[in-house]
C-alpha cells in the first residue's frame, strides 16, 4: 500500500514551537488550549497573518512526535511505501525530514518521498494520515491524527499516535477495517 503521511501536525508537532515563537515575537500568551481550530493560531494572535512569517523557523527546535519515526519504520518494514505529503514547503522542513531520519530518498534536492500539495486529494495513495480532515476528500482510508484543533471533528478513524495508525493500517491490510 501507499501510505501518505502529513508532516506538520503528524510527525512534526510544529504548533508547540510556533506558539512559543508567536508569544515571544508578538507578546501573546497563547497556549495549546487556545488553538481549537487551525485558523485560531492566526486570529487569536496580535500578529495576525504575520504569524506565518515565523513558520520557516519552527523546524529549528521542533522534535518529532513521540513514536513517529518508529511508526514510519514499522510501516516500511511491513512493505508499505511511505510518501510525505505536505503544503507550505520550506527548505527547513525538507531538511528537518531528512535530519530526523524520516526520508529514505537519496537526494535532498529532489526527494522521491516528499510531495508538496495544497490539495492532497490529487495525490494517489491508499491511506492518508493527516491532522486536517478537509484534506481527506473522498479517500477510502483516511486516518485523522489527533490534534487540539480537530477535537470536535467526528466521522473519521482517529489515531492518537503513529502506533495507533500502524494498527489501523494492519487491520485494513488484513481486511478488518474499523
Amino acid at each position: 500500500m501507499i501510505i501518505l503521511v502529513d508532516v506538520d501536525g503528524v510527525i512534526a508537532p510544529i504548533h508547540i514551537e510556533w506558539i512559543r515563537l508567536i508569544n515571544k515575537t508578538f507578546g501573546d500568551k497563547l497556549t495549546e488550549d487556545d488553538i481549537d481550530c487551525w485558523d485560531a493560531i492566526m486570529t487569536k494572535s496580535k500578529g495576525g497573518a504575520k504569524v506565518f512569517d515565523l513558520l520557516p523557523h519552527v523546524y529549528e527546535n521542533t522534535k518529532p512526535t513521540v513514536g513517529a519515526l518508529q511508526g514510519i519504520r514499522t510501516l516500511r518494514n511491513m512493505g508499505h511505501k511511505i510518501v510525505f505529503v505536505t503544503s507550505g514547503i520550506f527548505l527547513q522542513k525538507v531538511e528537518w525530514i531528512f535530519e530526523h531520519g524520516f526520508s529514505i530518498s537519496k537526494s535532498r534536492s529532489t526527494p522521491s518521498d516528499i510531495i508538496l500539495a495544497s490539495d492532497k486529494s490529487l495525490i494517489v495513495g491508499d491511506v492518508l494520515i493527516d491532522d486536517y480532515y478537509e484534506n481527506f476528500g473522498d479517500r477510502k482510508y483516511p486516518i485523522l491524527f489527533d490534534a487540539c484543533w480537530n477535537k470536535h471533528i467526528q466521522g473519521y478513524p482517529r489515531a492518537f499516535t503513529l502506533e495507533d495508525a500502524v494498527h489501523m493500517i494492519e487491520n485494513i491490510t488484513m481486511g478488518k477495517e474499523e
